[in-house]
């Protein structure tokens, strides 16, 4: 049973088996990158990010609150460093906000990525559904859990 709530074994599928997750106790993950083997020591950058999502009932716009939302998106962000500043101030800005689109159904599949020329990504920022999953889900809020993550070969900060 997952988040003690009996529901979302019959509402949340996979597309890829024994892949599915979420943020515990929170609907925001944040992603960061790192060279491979560098034990999460030297900070790195990406040129494309894209996520699979189960159960997006809710598109921007929809349910009944009036210029909602969107339940799901996903938020890229570059470093100062990427863009070849000098100064290590964590200055960052944001390059592309996309949301995910909406797919009818339990336990149906939803797709978003983005992908640059170059290696420009450094962070993601990504919003699933409207609440955090939880054993209280009263069906009135889009509950949304994540399955594969796609992105490019990271690549170190210069």
């Amino acid at each position: 049973m997952l988040f003690n709530n009996p529901t979302y074994g019959t509402i949340f599928r996979t597309f890829s088996p024994q892949r599915l997750f979420t943020a515990v106790g929170s609907n925001i993950t944040e992603g960061l990158f790192f060279v491979p083997g560098s034990n999460g020591t030297v900070r790195a950058t990406v040129s494309g990010f894209g996520a699979v999502f189960t159960d997006v009932d809710r598109p921007a716009g929809s349910g009944p609150e009036r210029n909602r939302r969107a339940s799901t998106l996903i938020q890229y962000f570059g470093t100062a460093a990427a863009d070849g500043d000098d100064d290590d101030d964590d200055d960052e800005k944001l390059l592309f906000k996309g949301v995910v689109p909406a797919s009818p159904g339990d336990g149906s599949l939803s797709f978003f990525g983005i992908v640059f020329t170059d290696a420009r990504i450094a962070r993601v920022r990504i919003t699933s559904g409207s609440v955090a999953p939880g054993p209280n889900d009263d069906g009135k809020r889009d509950i949304v859990m994540m399955d594969d993550f796609l992105y490019g070969e990271p690549q170190p900060l210069q």
